[in-house]
């Protein structure tokens, strides 16, 4: 006949209850209460091993198997609904709705779950969850014994078999739902079943004193009123009650008066005896309810929940593995075989990659010596885009300078704007240099400032000049202020300049020789049959001859500059005009 011990570890004890099992019969031989050091869940394996391993000694206990259950707080049990699907998809959409509603991560916990009876809602099951730590510090500490626990489960499970053992089946499936209250010391449960089946609990501690049974009461109402949205409309649930001899008169008149209900009392079921155990009566059952509880659910009458064996998805045979087989090993010829064509193929492709590469490297000397061309020409491009001559355009600007030794630069950039005329700006000037004082670069800036509709000038930087070494007067230097100046050019371009006497006469056209125009149409003003006028009589010795009159051209003069500022061609391409000599 096999011994069982079974444990309910809750916070700060340890309760333990032996029996032998034979079928349906369990046969309770001795029990224990203990403080361990820690709880069994904590890291602190080894003190724990050293104290179980002695308590077992002390009271000479050497089971065959150990059951395990947790109090309700120290785990997680949650209701959950599933849609409908097959039966073997539930362990599937179970972890997808935890995931869903847990705050932990699944892959943390140790979990398992039970099937309720299907009601007008649809299908749900009881998930309960442990977290994969404690599960594990839990198994070392009894490893101390030499055995580990066959199954593990929390005390609602425990309620719900010794109910389901307690009370003839007939009257289970005639309730629909009952109330179980468990009041062990200081720790209060509140399980609800229906039809036999754990649908929700609430877990509190209630601690010793003189407002004990107010609160114990608080939390049944707390839990009651939770309870109502799993029960069908005007269903009033059975109620049970399992607390020590010296609370369960006092709370069971308290709950009567408040929900009308009389409890009714849990005693040991049939086919449970503890003649070995206590034959004077002394010992109390209340405290090892949920022990004798888990006793029950290896009788095998009621589904239960195991954390060391969950359920999980079955894999489904394939019966076309043969099918398979075969399939693969003619993907593997095929594949070994296109994979040696591929391969010499590749090698062959290196090669003619490598030979180009080869190739293409004597073609980078010229590539590089062609690259200040390429960028030569981007740059003329640039130019030639924007309208802007550099050259004019910084000779120009650096006229507006002070005279004298007073600022020198050491850097013009030149930046052409390409595009779209972003605020009207045609390129920017930057410069740097340096200056004798700073006033200088004050006085060019209100300078350039002045000029109307010319320059937009961004407020100059000067680099700060470092500080003198300890205990040195700072020396005036020349030339020790060190500025950025940026300027945007903000107009069409600098005034063109007055063509020389030598762009004159080459621009000028002589008139052909037989006075007709070099196109053969007939002059303005003139029909084409027109007869031609009469040449003027020559003046004879002595007499003037009168002034020919040549056409006026019709475009307007040419503006000119300014003649307080220096003459400067616009040029409009990148080459510069050349002037042809005079002859």
């Amino acid at each position: 006949m096999p011994q069982y011990l079974s444990l309910v570890i809750d916070e700060t004890v340890v309760r333990g209850l032996v029996a032998d099992v034979s079928g349906s019969r369990i046969d309770l031989v001795k029990s224990f209460a203990e403080r361990p050091p820690s709880s069994l869940l904590s890291p602190e394996t080894a003190q724990n091993q050293t104290w179980f391993r002695e308590t077992l000694a002390r009271h000479s206990i050497k089971p065959d198997h150990i059951l395990v259950t947790i109090a309700r707080d120290l785990g997680l049990m949650r209701r959950l609904d599933l849609p409908a699907v097959p039966q073997a998809e539930w362990p599937i959409h179970v972890g997808f709705q935890a995931r869903t509603k847990l705050a932990q991560p699944l892959d943390s916990l140790a979990w398992d779950f039970l099937p309720l009876p299907k009601d007008d809602k649809g299908l749900a099951v009881q998930f309960t969850a442990l977290t994969k730590s404690s599960l594990q510090n839990l198994q070392t500490s009894l490893s101390g014994s030499g055995l580990k626990a066959a199954q593990i489960h929390l005390t609602p499970v425990a309620v719900m078999e010794y109910l389901a053992q307690a009370q003839p089946s007939h009257r289970l499936q005639q309730v629909p739902a009952a109330i179980v209250i468990s009041l062990i010391e200081d720790r209060l449960e509140i399980t609800l079943l229906q039809q036999g089946f754990v649908s929700a609990t609430h877990a509190a501690r209630i601690p010793a004193g003189d407002q004990r049974l107010p609160q114990i009461l608080a939390e049944i109402t707390r839990a009651s009123l939770a309870f109502q949205k799993q029960l069908p409309p005007n269903t009033s649930p059975s109620l049970f009650l399992n607390a020590a001899p010296d609370v369960a008169p006092e709370l069971s008149a308290e709950l009567q008066k408040r929900f009308g209900l009389t409890p009714e009392l849990l005693g040991l079921p049939t086919n449970v005896t503890a003649t070995k155990l206590a034959a004077d009566g002394s010992l109390d059952f209340s405290t090892y309810f949920e022990a004798i509880g888990t006793l029950l659910a290896k009788t095998g009458r009621h589904p239960s929940i195991d954390l060391l064996a969950p359920r999980r998805p079955q894999p489904k045979r394939d019966h076309r593995k043969r099918k398979i087989a075969i399939l693969v090993v003619g993907l593997i010829a095929v594949a070994g075989t296109g994979g040696g064509l591929y391969a010499k193929n590749w090698v062959e492709q290196s090669h003619k990659i490598e030979d180009l590469k080869k190739e293409a490297a004597t073609y980078d000397p010229y590539l590089q010596r062609g690259e200040p061309i390429i960028k030569s020409g981007s740059t003329v491009e640039n130019w030639q885009l924007t309208k802007v001559d550099p050259l004019d355009e910084i000779r120009l600007f650096t006229s507006h300078f002070p005279g004298g030794d007073r600022i020198y630069l050491t850097e013009i950039q030149f930046d052409p704007i390409v595009g779209s005329n972003a605020g009207g700006h045609r390129g920017t000037l930057s410069v740097h240099g340096k200056a004798q004082e700073r006033n200088d670069i004050i006085k060019l800036e209100e300078k350039l400032i002045k000029l109307p509709g010319k320059y937009q000038v961004v407020p100059h930087r000067v680099k700060p000049e470092p500080p003198p070494p300890p205990g040195q007067q700072p020396q005036k230097k020349p030339y020790s202020v060190e500025f950025d100046l940026t300027v945007n050019i903000a107009y069409a371009g600098p005034p063109k300049t007055e063509k020389t006497d030598a762009e004159k006469s080459a621009s000028e056209t002589p008139p052909p020789a037989d006075g007709k125009p070099a196109d053969g149409k007939p002059p303005e003003g003139k029909p084409a049959d027109a007869k031609p006028e009469e040449k003027p009589a020559e003046a004879k010795p002595g007499e003037t001859k009168p002034a020919e009159t040549k056409p006026v051209d019709s475009k307007p003069a040419e503006a000119k500059p300014d003649e307080s500022k220096p003459a400067e061609s616009k040029s409009t391409e990148s080459k510069p005009t050349e002037s042809k000599p005079t002859e």
